[in-house]
């Protein structure tokens, strides 16, 4: 069973938590999935080019891993795009009286 697999089962298994320290099982995998994590979590949406900077200091990524963050950040543009949009469709309707929640506050 693949990984996204097995998540998936132990979501749907609605009385346990998902472990994924018994899901990612290979060596490394969990240092994988941690360094991701940082990285993701290093890049600012309203300061993707400093973020790209941490990273690229810190960490010696390989190709695909380069591709994967590189997708993300497209991931976060398009939605930051989506929201604008919602956020705009929501001023547009007369009911909404209430000032619209800021998007990075």
């Amino acid at each position: 069973m693949n990984l996204i697999d097995a998540f998936i089962q132990g979501l749907e298994k609605e009385s346990e938590k998902v472990d994924l320290k018994d899901i990612l099982s290979k060596d490394g995998d969990l240092y994988t999935w941690e360094k991701f994590v940082d990285i993701f979590d290093s890049i600012d949406i309203d300061d993707v080019l400093e973020g790209l900077k941490k990273i690229n200091a810190k960490y010696k990524l390989s190709h695909d891993e380069e591709i994967t963050i590189l997708a993300y950040i497209k991931f976060l543009e398009l939605m930051v795009t989506k929201a604008a949009m919602v956020r705009g469709m929501e001023m547009d309707t007369p009911k909404n009286t209430e000032p619209s929640a800021m998007l990075y506050g």
